[in-house]
């Protein structure tokens, strides 16, 4: 139980858990830049709404069709 109170062990703990946020919230702010210019570059790549709406006859037909 030495260990647990040795302040050396205390301040690497806090120096350790202060890099990982850092570098969390770091690859955060990177990705969504990334995810940006990608959207930027490759237009044609965007999520699109699906044609048509909900409605449950063109649900079954579609489903019918590819069995």
């Amino acid at each position: 139980m030495d260990w647990f109170v040795d302040p050396q062990i205390w301040i690497s703990l806090l120096t350790l858990t202060g890099l990982e946020i850092v570098l969390g919230i770091d690859n955060v702010i990177f990705i969504s830049i990334r995810a940006a210019v990608r959207w930027k570059k490759w237009p044609r790549f965007k999520p699109r709404p699906m044609q048509g709406g909900n409605d449950p006859d063109e649900l079954s037909a579609f489903y019918s069709a590819r069995n």
